[in-house]
C-alpha cells in the first residue's frame, strides 16, 4: 500500500523494494521499484501498481551508485534521528527538502534511497528507542563512496579475482529472488534495505561471462569489455569519432610539414582529375587505366612496411627534388631507429626508443601518408598510361639523418 503524506511529496511505503534484472544479450538492465506485493503482481502479469520502472543500457545502475552524497545523507541521518518524537529538530524541514530533491531526481538509486529512508523514519516515529540512525546509515551505504572508482581499481589490481576486494559489508544484508511469469521464468534480484547485495549480483553476472566493466575512453559510458585494464572504446561509433578527431588534430599540426603538404596536394590533384575524367570519359579504357593508377598511388601512400636503408646527403634532404619522376621529400630508414639522435647515423642496431606521439611516428614514416612516392602526374593527364609510369608508383624511402 502506498500512502502519500500531506507534508511530503515522497510516498510513504510499507515495504518498498528495488528489483533488477540484467539482460546480458541485449546489454540492458530492467529496474522496478515499488511495494513488494505490487511488484510481485506486476511480474505475474497482473496490474501491479509499481512506483517506477526503467529499461536502460548496461551500466546505469553502477553509474547511479557512483554519485556519492555522503554529506547530505549524514545531515539527514542526524536530523531525522533526533526528530522521531513530537518535538522536531530545527532542521527537520531541511532534511525533508534533501529527501524530496533525491526523490525527484532521475537517478533511480537516489529515488529508492529517499523512499526507503522516509519509510524508515515513519516506522521509527511509532516505535520507542528505535535505532533510526543505524538504519539510515545502512540504507545510505552505496552512496557513501565512489563505487565506480573502486570497481575499476579492483579489476586493474587483480583481474583474475576482482570480487576478492569486496568487504564484509556487501554480504551482511538480505536480497530476494523474484521470478517473472513466462516460459523462461525470468529472474529478478530484489533488495529492500541496502543495495549492496545488488552490486554483488551485478558484478558476479559480469565476471561470470569473462568480461569486465570498463569506461569508454571517449564518452565515459560504462560497458562490458574483454579486458580489465586496457582503455578502449564502447563501440565503433566512438572509435570512428575518436579517429576523426585525432586526424583533425594531426592535420592541424602537420599542415606545415613539407612531405604531408606534398602528399595532400598531389592527392587532391589526382582526385580532381579523376572526378573530371568520370564525367568526360565515363566507361572508356582511359578512365579504367586512370582509376588503376590512382588506386596504386593510394595504396602505396599508406603502406607501413619497413624500408631498406638508403644513405642520402644532407643537402638532398633540405628540399624536395625530382629524380627520375619520383619526388624525394625526406625519408625514413628502418635501421636508423625511431627517436634516435642525428649523430647516431644509420647503424644496424635495433631501435632504442619508441615515438612519443602519433605526430612523431608519422614524421618518421610510420603513419598513413608515409612511405609514398609521387610520380610526375603529367603522363596520366595526357592519357599516356605507360608501364614506366605505373612502375614509378613505388614507395619513397625516407631517411632522417
Amino acid at each position: 500500500m502506498i500512502i502519500h503524506s500531506d507534508k511530503s511529496e515522497i510516498p510513504i511505503t510499507q515495504n518498498v523494494v528495488f528489483a533488477m534484472r540484467l539482460d546480458m544479450d541485449a546489454e540492458q538492465e530492467h529496474i522496478i521499484i515499488g511495494e513488494l506485493p505490487e511488484v510481485l503482481r506486476y511480474l505475474r502479469g497482473g496490474d501491479g501498481k509499481i512506483i517506477t520502472q526503467s529499461k536502460r543500457p548496461f551500466g546505469g545502475f553502477i553509474l547511479d551508485c557512483s554519485q556519492p552524497i555522503a554529506g547530505d545523507l549524514a545531515d539527514v541521518r542526524a536530523i531525522l534521528s533526533s526528530s522521531t518524537g513530537k518535538k522536531k529538530s530545527l532542521y527537520f524541514e531541511k532534511s525533508r527538502e534533501i529527501l524530496n530533491n533525491l526523490w525527484q531526481s532521475d537517478n533511480l538509486v537516489y529515488r529508492f534511497v529517499a523512499m526507503r529512508i522516509w519509510q524508515e523514519y515513519n516506522k521509527a516515529c511509532g516505535i520507542k528507542d528505535y535505532d533510526l540512525y543505524s538504519a539510515i546509515e545502512t540504507i545510505s551505504l552505496p552512496l557513501m563512496f565512489h563505487l565506480q572508482n573502486d570497481i575499476l581499481e579492483w579489476q586493474e589490481a587483480e583481474p583474475q579475482n576482482p570480487m576478492g576486494f569486496l568487504s564484509t559489508d556487501y554480504f551482511l544484508y538480505p536480497t530476494s529472488v523474484l521470478y517473472a511469469k513466462g516460459k523462461t521464468l525470468t529472474e529478478y534480484m530484489a533488495a529492500d534495505l541496502s543495495l549492496l547485495p545488488l552490486v554483488v549480483y551485478y558484478l558476479k553476472t559480469v565476471y561470470n561471462q569473462k568480461t569486465y566493466i570498463q569506461t569508454c575512453k571517449r564518452c565515459g559510458k560504462l560497458f562490458r569489455a574483454n579486458t580489465a585494464n586496457i582503455p578502449t572504446f564502447c563501440g565503433d561509433e566512438c572509435k570512428k569519432e575518436q579517429n576523426r578527431e585525432n586526424k583533425q588534430r594531426f592535420d592541424e599540426k602537420a599542415k606545415d610539414m613539407p612531405f604531408e603538404a606534398a602528399y595532400k596536394t598531389n592527392y587532391m590533384y589526382w582526385y580532381n582529375r579523376m572526378k573530371k575524367l568520370r564525367k568526360t570519359a565515363a566507361g572508356t579504357e582511359r578512365l579504367k587505366q586512370a582509376e588503376t593508377a590512382f588506386d596504386v598511388f593510394c595504396k602505396e601512400a599508406i603502406k607501413k612496411k619497413p624500408l631498406p636503408t638508403v644513405k642520402l646527403m644532407n643537402a638532398t634532404l633540405k628540399a624536395g627534388c625530382y629524380s627520375n619522376g619520383i619526388l624525394l621529400i625526406g625519408s625514413w630508414s628502418s635501421n636508423s631507429g625511431f627517436g634516435r639522435s642525428p649523430r647516431e647515423g644509420l647503424g644496424d642496431s635495433p631501435p632504442t626508443t619508441k615515438p612519443q606521439s602519433s605526430l612523431d611516428r608519422r614524421a618518421r614514416g610510420g603513419g598513413y601518408g608515409a612511405g609514398f612516392a609521387l610520380a610526375d602526374p603529367a603522363p596520366m593527364l595526357a592519357g599516356k598510361f605507360t608501364s614506366k609510369y605505373k612502375t614509378s608508383l613505388t614507395r619513397e624511402v625516407r631517411v632522417f639523418p
